[in-house]
């Protein structure tokens, strides 16, 4: 199912469906759960701090696909995009160069794209059910029905 729209509804359920396991209070309980039962100390204060930060970074999440459309489309240099990824993304030149490895595989480079970009039409899809039952039950459309991003487009668009 590698570059269908599953693939994109099904990235973008995963992506989506963490706000019904984990919210913010959650989210610090359960990893401080997981971390004792790997032996790694973690502290409240800690496992807040790393939801908040998780959730800050999360906002620069669709990075890799501005990446992949720098290396693709706009023909910049790996040495350049590698640089964007580590200044704008965030992360080490080691994660920036993995990232890259994604990015060009003939295989996995337009994949990158499922999982914002799921979770950016599957979101304001779900919350537009207007309640807490309501979400859940286009929640549990995306698990029963097979949804199409372009169904689920044309439902957003309808109801605006």
């Amino acid at each position: 199912m590698i570059n269908t729209p599953e693939a994109f509804i099904s990235e973008g359920l995963a992506e989506t469906g963490v706000r019904f396991v984990a919210d913010g209070n959650r989210w610090p309980e359960l990893f401080r759960a997981i971390c004792e039962r790997a032996g790694i100390p973690m502290s409240r204060d800690e496992a807040e701090r790393n939801w908040r930060i998780s959730r800050s970074v999360h906002r620069i999440r669709g990075a890799q696909g501005d990446a992949a459309l720098q290396l693709h489309v706009a023909g910049r240099s790996r040495d350049d995009v590698i640089g964007f990824l580590e200044q704008d993304a965030l992360v080490t030149r080691e994660r920036a160069e993995k990232m890259l490895e994604f990015i060009t595989h003939p295989l996995w480079r337009a994949y990158v794209f499922c999982y914002a970009g799921g979770e950016g039409l599957l979101t304001p899809w779900v919350e537009q059910a207007g309640s807490a039952e309501g979400e859940i039950a286009r929640f549990g459309r995306l698990l029963s029905e097979q949804l199409t991003p372009s169904g689920i487009a044309q439902e957003l668009a309808a109801a605006s």
